[in-house]
């Protein structure tokens, strides 16, 4: 993986931790009840982007390892 594509990967990484604990730390007062917090994550991505393609396995991968987090991954080359 590219320098560029790891530092990037890395700070998502980090604010999806970052983002996880505040939700955790949330009052319940904050949450609906019965509702368990979730983050919601936007990648968008281009078929034609190397690092894109290279990045998407790990991005991918986040929902399987934290059941908060709710992806929704965007291919924007064909639908823009």
């Amino acid at each position: 993986m590219k320098p560029r594509a790891l530092r990037w990967l890395c700070c998502l990484l980090a604010w999806l931790a970052f983002a996880g604990s505040a939700v955790a730390e949330a009052s319940s007062s904050d949450r609906v009840p019965g509702d368990a917090p979730q983050v919601e994550v936007y990648f968008f991505w281009s078929e034609t982007c190397p690092h894109c393609e290279a990045a998407r396995p790990f991005i991918e991968a986040i929902p399987r390892d934290r059941p908060w987090v709710v992806l929704h991954s965007l291919e924007v080359s064909r639908h823009p």
